[in-house]
């Protein structure tokens, strides 16, 4: 719920007023399935999600640097639970550096980032000091080292699973499945791409789209129900929007850390659980920021209509994730 909240937040932001962010994130969203239990994955989006929200402030000419000190905390708490959000931080204060110095503020440009930094630093520092004293060894710190350390390795396996993760509804690597992914972004893209057109160039995707949709089901009934590893097969409403959201210098922050961040994300992951999850666990926020992006450029009445309908597949694929 913190993650919806935060969500809301964004879009309003960016000149929507949240609502359909906050329910999409909350009911019909990857984000749903890890709130279900007390994971780190949901307390660590719901994090990072607030700290692009600080971020995005912080990048405005107007702003202190309070703003961006709290974009580093967040980054550095969620990053105490998850490696990833450290991924995203470093994207965001990139992305926060770059748009101050293109406006000419190289001092801000230095003090903000400077400031994000500090703060990852410092939620860095207190919990190896927590793991220290409480078990003796830093362990998170340990771990993002040797992570970090295979960064780049089995770039077959890497680019396989980033498909899986990005796009697949199965949880299989065999090639016909991983065209089947493709084809599943591709579509939704497609159909995000053309969604302010007339109905007649829009109802062809959609029925592709709907298409693919009845093949996943089949397969889960058939087959029984397991896991959707792919975030465009459990949250098609991101897949949407991910050739929209470029219009305005506030909606391209935001698209640059959604998408600069997966690449990076993808060539440090842990490999060969691709399969056995949901959603792309390591790129939820990437996830929940193409949604925002979803709700706040679908404005047309043809348009709000395809995410409608959108937003209800995800549903119907999160109540049965759910089950």
């Amino acid at each position: 719920m913190f993650a919806a909240f935060g969500a809301r937040a964004l879009a309003r932001r960016l000149g929507s007023d949240g609502t359909a962010a906050f329910w999409i994130i909350s009911v019909a969203s990857h984000a749903t399935i890890y709130a279900l239990d007390f994971w780190e994955h949901s307390i660590g989006l719901a994090l990072v999600v607030w700290a692009v929200v600080a971020a995005l402030d912080a990048s405005d000419g107007d702003r202190g640097v309070g703003t961006a000190l709290l974009a580093g905390l967040g980054f550095g708490l969620a990053g105490t639970m998850r490696q990833e959000p450290l991924v995203y931080g470093f994207v965001a204060g990139s992305c926060v550096g770059g748009r101050l110095l293109l406006s000419g503020r190289l001092l801000g440009a230095t003090t903000r980032g400077a400031t994000m930094v500090a703060g990852v630093g410092a939620m860095t520092l207190v919990n190896s000091a927590l793991d220290s004293a409480l078990i003796g060894d830093a362990t998170r710190a340990g771990r993002s080292t040797s992570t970090a350390a295979a960064a780049g390795g089995d770039l077959t396996l890497r680019a396989e699973e980033a498909v899986v993760t990005f796009a697949s509804p199965f949880a299989q690597t065999e090639v016909i499945f991983l065209i089947l992914a493709v084809l599943t972004a591709a579509t939704l893209a497609t159909l995000g791409h053309r969604a302010d057109g007339p109905a007649d160039s829009v109802r062809p995707i959609a029925i592709m789209a709907g298409a693919l949709g009845a093949l996943v089901l089949v397969d889960m009934f058939g087959n029984g129900l397991g896991f959707v590893p792919g975030l465009s097969a459990t949250t098609p409403v991101a897949a949407l929007a991910l050739t929209r959201g470029w219009g305005d210098s506030d909606r391209r922050f935001v698209m640059l850390i959604a998408l600069a961040s997966l690449t990076l994300v993808w060539a440090v992951q842990y490999t060969g659980g691709a399969g056995p999850q949901w959603g792309g666990r390591y790129i939820l926020t990437t996830g929940a920021l193409l949604v925002v992006m979803a709700t706040v450029v679908f404005t047309s009445d043809m348009s709000r209509s395809v995410l409608r309908a959108t937003a209800l597949a995800g549903l119907a694929i999160t109540l049965l994730g759910a089950a």
